[in-house]
């Protein structure tokens, strides 16, 4: 908090040193409705220092309250909803869900349909390019829209704390954030824009408090796997399952997820805590979810693989030849996921695979990546076609957007 290159431990209204010494205590709310505090640092008002965020004060690293509405404590996250590129700060929690700006003022408050509340999550939800609020409660899951308006809710079971947390993930690419949340009995997936469950996930049960499901790619195989915790509250599950795609589709994530309050920019990959955190919401504008790309609803890439012009192919051998592409996105989405470039040969008129080469270059819509080159063994082909393959769905797959070659493949140099 003071940038001196040491995390503080914030607990609460508390702040510890990093040595465990109190640094210093507020006199306000604690970041809870209910249960355990999850108060969380960020920079609010834009003067370089980060504050605590708790449910109705905003607290300097002496623990001195920069302002204190008065209003009841809850569960706090934080984004820009208005598109002014300052926060405003989600409260949840005692039946209501209530907007404040970064001064404390209420922007607006509503009744929880689901009852009670967790901690928010926030992410845009449908792909309208605007932030939505997910709330877990009592019997139900409830997403509202930026103004406070119900945009779905599907039912759930959570009498024990009715105060669990979710995150959210754009497992496909589509461009949606879909819901990942565990009540007492069920793991659920429910698709961000209209609910619709996509997941259920039987092998579960506990007693709830405020924890959620984890999105990170926990063994480095390039795509996330979700990660729940079960106790035997109701039924024999206990300890901790991870689930992944059968069929390896979901795109790949970050390998790390540090805390409660998590949001992109309050940790580094490799596990630092920056001195100086970028705000979340200019680049991001989310809160517990682990997109690292803005959703766009169905907009999706589209990538096409050219000659590049101010490349030649030359012949870097007998029967080789040097070829340059050029991967492109034409689509209306970026492309984060990374893909994979496919080298096909045609001998004797049957085409096969000769070589796979991975691309991880992001590519925003309209953007060309720089020509490389790829190396093909010509003994006997009588075709060479060259394909990109996204990692995530892409918008149009069209065999126009393919290179073909045929002979002769190259020149001798010279």
């Amino acid at each position: 908090m003071d940038a001196d290159g040491k995390p503080e431990v914030i607990v609460g209204r508390v702040i510890m040193n990093s040595d465990g010494t109190l640094r210093a205590k507020g006199a306000f709310g604690t970041g809870a409705a209910s249960f355990s505090s999850v108060s969380f640092a960020a920079d609010v008002d834009g003067d370089g220092v980060q504050e605590v965020v708790v449910g109705n004060a905003l607290y300097r690293p002496d623990g001195s309250a920069k302002w204190n509405n008065g209003l009841t404590d809850g569960y706090p996250a934080i984004a820009d909803f208005d598109g002014d590129d300052a926060p405003e700060i989600v409260i949840a929690g005692g039946g209501i869900v209530r907007l404040q700006n970064a001064g404390g003022g209420t922007i607006w408050s509503v009744t929880n349909p689901g009852q009670a509340g967790g901690p928010p999550t926030i992410a845009d939800f449908d792909g309208d390019g605007a932030p939505e609020i997910g709330v877990a409660g009592r019997t139900a899951y409830v997403v509202f829209d930026g103004d406070g308006a119900v945009l779905w809710q599907q039912p759930t079971i959570d009498f024990s704390s009715s105060a669990t947390g979710s995150s959210v993930y754009d497992f496909e690419g589509d461009g949606i954030a879909d819901v990942v949340y565990a009540d007492e009995e069920f793991l659920y997936v429910f698709a961000g824009n209209d609910g619709t469950i996509k997941l259920k996930y039987a092998e579960h049960n506990n007693a709830t408090i405020i924890e959620y499901p984890l999105i990170l790619d926990v063994d480095g195989d390039g795509e996330v796997e979700i990660v729940v915790v079960h106790w035997n509250y109701m039924g024999a599950e206990t300890g901790v399952t991870v689930l992944g795609d059968m069929d390896q589709s979901w795109r790949p994530g970050r390998k790390i997820w540090n805390q409660h309050a998590y949001s992109i920019t309050n940790v580094t990959d490799s596990g630092g805590i920056p001195a100086k955190p970028a705000p979340n919401w200019p680049k991001y504008n989310s809160f517990r979810s682990g997109d690292l790309s803005a959703n766009v609803g169905t907009a999706a890439p589209d990538l096409k693989v050219i000659a590049p012009e101010s490349c030649e192919n030359e012949c870097g051998g007998v029967d080789l030849a040097n070829i340059w592409v050029q991967v492109g996105n034409a689509g209306a989405a970026p492309l984060t996921a990374g893909a994979v470039i496919q080298v096909f040969v045609t001998v004797k008129g049957v085409e096969s695979l000769d070589q796979e080469l991975p691309f991880d270059t992001i590519l925003a819509p309209g953007e060309y990546a720089d020509a490389v080159m790829i190396q093909v063994t010509t003994t006997d082909v009588e075709a060479i076609r060259i394909a990109v393959k996204p990692k995530e769905s892409e918008c149009t797959i069209d065999p126009a957007d393919e290179l073909v070659l045929v002979p002769p493949f190259c020149i001798a140099p010279g």
